[in-house]
């Protein structure tokens, strides 16, 4: 007489493979929140990228001059081109091991 259910191997085998689909979706959810906290810093030094260079045009001609900022982990370096033209270089290490964030602009006098 066969009884109904399940046996005892058969509900070890299940659990086994239930907790290797958790452990494989909890590497998922931990990969995707750090791949969210690197895009949410990149967006923020991107942010800050742009003002310094916003800032920068903005200023008069005489004005714009070489500096870093965010405590030496962006630069600035400007070279003129010509008497009445400068080229304009940011430089933004957000991170470390990562490409910086760089802008090139020229600015003229006029």
């Amino acid at each position: 007489m066969r009884k109904k259910g399940f046996t005892l191997i058969e509900t070890l085998i299940s659990l086994c493979i239930l907790a290797v689909v958790a452990i494989s979706f909890s590497y998922l959810f931990v990969s995707s929140m750090q791949s969210a906290n690197e895009t949410e810093n990149y967006a923020k030094a991107l942010y800050l990228a742009e003002s310094k260079m916003e800032e920068l045009r903005s200023k008069n001609f005489s004005e714009i001059n070489s500096s870093s900022f965010d405590s030496g982990n962006g630069q600035t370096v400007v070279s003129p081109v010509t008497y009445d033209l400068l080229e304009i270089h940011l430089s933004y290490n957000w991170m470390k091991n990562r490409k910086p964030i760089e802008f090139y602009s020229m600015r003229s006098k006029y």
